[in-house]
């Protein structure tokens, strides 16, 4: 069923209550078998699922300290109840809607504008360790900039923002997205139609066991991601992580 999801507000939204600033998180019905599947290659799909509980409830213990309002995008669009029994009835429900990455995330944030938000972030739920520093940097960075972005080590995003008047569909056009060129073809895009955006720090996302590795490293002295760091000290993660690391470093020597 086509949906216009500019003219009108989208049913999942309310439109009478308009803070300036809403944060869009992006997630997947917590179904096993089903969530951060190029994780499940090294672990269980059981290990996967508690990890992928632990990565969206780190980055909504952020979020509530930053975000005026947050929205829940899922997937599957008729997963709502579970999803809602999940994370609880205090957000607000958005299905995801497209037949690719960026007509979900285009159709979300056109949702966002057309509910009478004036900016709006849209993040990913493989950052549980994302600083709130930057969440507010993007923000702020708003006020004077046409859009925002955050990019990842692996040359995608974890996070893209925009005003109301200066949002621009367009930058979810004709991407090849889960590759290597996402953002700066992104970037493109946005030179293309001479718009100012504000590059924000660069940042680690989770997709694989080494992703998950590195992240259990840089966060084993920190406070960041408290869920995903107990579960994995509870699991006794840096025994693995040291076997693997021992298998790359021989890995590289024979291939050198």
């Amino acid at each position: 069923m086509a949906i216009n999801f500019v003219s009108s507000p989208h049913q999942d939204l309310d439109a009478t209550r308009k803070p300036k600033r809403c944060c869009i998180l992006f997630v997947r019905a917590p179904v096993l078998g089903c969530v951060k599947t190029r994780l499940a290659a090294a672990l269980n799909d059981q290990a996967v699922l508690n990890l992928y509980h632990a990565f969206v409830s780190d980055i909504l213990q952020t979020l509530e300290l930053i975000a005026q309002h947050i929205i829940i995008s899922f997937t599957p669009a008729d997963q709502k109840d579970a999803v809602t029994a999940w994370l609880g009835a205090k957000y607000e429900y958005l299905p995801q809607q497209g037949s690719d990455l960026g007509q979900r995330m285009r159709r979300a944030l056109e949702s966002a504008f057309a509910a009478g938000y004036s900016q709006a972030l849209l993040i990913g739920s493989d950052i549980p360790d994302l600083p709130g520093r930057i969440l507010q940097q993007a923000y702020e960075d708003l006020e004077s900039a046409d859009a925002v972005i955050g990019p990842t080590v692996d040359g995608g995003y974890y996070l893209i923002g925009f005003k109301q008047d200066t949002f621009l569909p367009q930058s979810f056009n004709n991407i090849a997205w889960s590759t290597g060129s996402v953002l700066s073809d992104t970037v493109s895009i946005f030179k293309l139609h001479q718009r100012q955006l504000s590059v924000l720090s660069r940042w680690q996302d989770i997709d694989r066991f080494e992703d998950l590795v590195m992240f259990f490293h840089r966060n084993q002295n920190t406070n960041s991601a408290p869920q995903t760091m107990a579960l994995l000290r509870n699991v006794q993660f840096d025994q693995y992580a040291t076997r693997y690391n021992r298998l790359h470093f021989q890995g590289q020597q024979l291939g050198g």
